[in-house]
């Protein structure tokens, strides 16, 4: 397939005399600067946002649309103070729907008194960000946002990244996709939460009354990722009213909601509507739903459309799906002040509720046995909660230590107040020298003056130390982040034999490539670099959270290309992210294109993003491109996202 590459994909008019004034124009304004308290623009060098002027200025220069910015003052948009107003648009929003793609950092800071009252679509303090778009470290307060459709106190509609934002208001939609935080999602939203209201505010009179739909909590409609997040709300919608989610096609894992949802349909503690997954959450949520006769209701998901009904008497004995509508999540009891028991999920009284082991898979805060990443927190006499809510959990967050030596970082560690001690293990890493700082233990989340355990890098990995030779009968033992990496530096080694023998965490580590078998020059047509040759025995465990995020690179996935000798078996991968652009080809979570042999591998909770529209070519959940065998592979709950710029 092609791997043209164009300069300017949405480049097109002739330059007649009028383009050459207004590209004239746009020189001498950009030359002039912008009205920023600092900053170039760079992710390096952001420019910084000190007043409500600056902030609105963002959308006065569509060039500032992938441009950095951060946040050096809480700003208040009070409509009744002489510099705030009452938005008849989004704040951040540009000509011809183009999104925001740059990142804006709150660094921690608030946004008070947004206000907004639109007929538009997509209303938001932004209205559209992009896939390549963050969001970040921001608070908004005290929102007041009235929209149509996909209408929400902090994005319209995102393609992109939402991590460590929290809204407080009340969000209004006239028709459908009304959220808290976000009207519909595409993209990852992650550590958010949203509390207060958001209802629907047509009347019962009106003709589209049964197509306003998708009201929630944090999102109205999500077709991405939910990880991590909160609501405390009073949800009031018509059909697909959920806690968290109105309408759920996309993945939720690690969430919870409580307060009030009422509906008339379709209407769950966490989600309203579901084609999607829900996986380790719970609803505390009171459900309250009108007099139809036929209404679908639930404490976690109102009705799932995976399933031929949703109440154990008309539900199938096996999904239609290849997933369960929900993996380890839990809701209210009715009885307790909850929702409906249709089957969706397990019913827990209050007293229940309080106790850690009736949360069967949850991963929990100082239980090694659960497993490595501590979403959770079990405070006493409370639901759990995430381990993030530092206010209800005590903890304090581990300063990021990533890169520095160890006297660097013990100096930081304690100033922060921990004590310091060195991991025996440590792993391998082929970018950091040895006897550097790879990162911590705990990672994220410890107590106040607790002891940290610093994990240091041994440097690339030598191969010729593994117990392995790389022949069929001793194949090459993988079982660390460090040792699979560092396939990417020995093509070499592309047709001898592995077997992965533990578990392996790819958490912090990133790539802009395949792990093996890359392709080398993008540039080129057809694959460019050295197939897999060899074998792969993935021994049914796990590789988890491996993340590829790039730019017009094709053949993407944990393998770029498997030759038509290679054979893959019994690989498992859990929460991969495969991320590319509107030029990235051959895209799957397992390989990019395969030849060879992939048998008994599965995806669980995958993502792979590329093409605006889904315009890619050759890009599937486990494999883009299969012109070889594959056999008993399954894929569960792996989302093909569009990307958009």
């Amino acid at each position: 397939m092609r791997k043209q590459r164009l300069t300017d994909h949405h480049a097109s008019l002739p330059l007649g005399p009028m383009n050459v004034v207004i590209l004239s124009f746009l020189q001498v304004s950009f030359s002039l600067g912008h009205p920023f308290a600092g900053g170039s623009g760079t992710q390096e060098d952001p420019y910084q946002i000190a007043t409500p002027q600056q902030l609105t200025s963002i959308s006065s220069d569509p060039g500032l649309r992938s441009k950095h910015f951060v946040l050096t003052a809480d700003l208040d948009l009070d409509p009744s103070e002489p510099s705030g107003q009452v938005f008849s648009r989004s704040v951040i929003a540009f000509p011809d729907s183009r999104v925001f793609s740059g990142t804006f950092d709150g660094a921690g800071h608030v946004i008070r008194n947004l206000a907004i009252c639109s007929t538009d679509e997509n209303c938001g303090l932004f209205e559209r960000l992009g896939t390549y778009g963050i969001v970040c470290n921001l608070k908004l307060e005290a929102v007041n946002v009235i929209g149509y459709a996909r209408v929400a106190g902090l994005v319209g509609t995102n393609y992109g990244t939402i991590s460590n934002c929290h809204v407080t208001g009340t969000v209004n939609g006239y028709k459908r996709n009304a959220g808290g935080l976000v009207g519909e999602n595409w993209g990852t939203v992650e550590r958010c939460s949203f509390s207060g209201m958001v209802s629907f505010f047509g009347t019962a009179e009106e003709d589209f009354l049964l197509e306003s739909h998708s009201f929630g909590g944090l999102i109205g409609t999500s077709r991405g990722l939910v990880v991590g997040c909160l609501t405390a709300v009073n949800v009031e919608g018509v059909t697909r009213a959920g806690g968290l989610v109105g309408n759920n096609s996309g993945v939720i894992k690690d969430c919870y909601s409580s307060g009030l949802v009422g509906g008339w349909d379709e209407v769950g503690g966490l989600i309203g509507f579901q084609s999607g997954t829900v996986w380790t959450s719970y609803s505390s949520c009171s459900v309250a739903v009108g007099n139809w006769a036929d209404t679908r209701a639930g404490g976690l998901v109102g009705y799932n459309a995976s399933l031929s009904g949703s109440s154990p008497a008309d539900r199938t004995e096996e999904p239609s799906r290849p997933f369960q509508a929900a993996t380890s999540s839990y809701f209210l009891s009715e009885f307790d002040g909850g929702g409906p028991d249709n089957g969706i999920g397990t019913a827990l009284t209050y007293a229940q509720m309080q106790q850690k082991e009736n949360f069967t898979g949850f991963d929990f805060w100082d239980d090694k046995d659960d497993g490595p990443r501590d979403h959770w927190f079990m405070p006493t006499g409370s639901p759990p909660v995430l381990v993030w809510q530092t206010d209800m959990t005590g903890l304090v967050a581990v300063p990021q230590v990533k890169g520095m030596t160890i006297d660097q970082a013990r100096g930081l560690l304690e100033t922060a107040g921990f004590s310091v001690s060195i991991d025996p293990q440590g792993d391998y890493d082929r970018a950091i020298p040895p006897g550097y700082v790879l990162g911590t233990s705990p990672a994220q989340f410890a107590k106040p003056a607790g002891k940290i355990a610093l994990i240091l890098s041994k440097g690339p990995y030598d191969w010729s130390t593994n117990p392995g030779d790389g022949t069929s009968q001793r194949p090459y033992q993988i079982s660390t982040p460090g040792q699979l990496e560092s396939l990417l530096d020995h093509p070499e080694l592309y047709d001898r034999h592995f077997i992965q023998t533990a578990d392996i965490d790819m958490a912090g580590r990133q790539y802009s490539t395949a792990l093996i078998a890359p392709d080398t020059n993008d540039l080129a047509p057809g694959f460019q670099g050295t197939p897999f040759a060899g074998s792969f025995d993935g021994n049914g465990f796990k590789i988890i959270g491996l993340a590829i995020r790039t730019r017009a690179r094709t053949h993407l996935g944990a393998f770029g290309f498997i030759g038509k000798d290679g054979i893959i078996i019994r690989l498992c991968l859990i929460n991969a992210l495969i991320i590319g652009d509107y030029l990235s080809d051959y895209m799957g979570t397992v390989a990019g294109c395969n030849s060879g042999t992939i048998e008994s591998c599965v995806s669980v909770l995958g993502w792979v993003v590329g093409g605006p529209g889904g315009r890619s070519a050759y890009v599937g959940p486990l494999i883009g491109q299969n012109l070889g065998t594959t056999k008993d592979c399954q894929q569960l709950g792996v989302q093909l996202i569009p990307c958009y710029e």
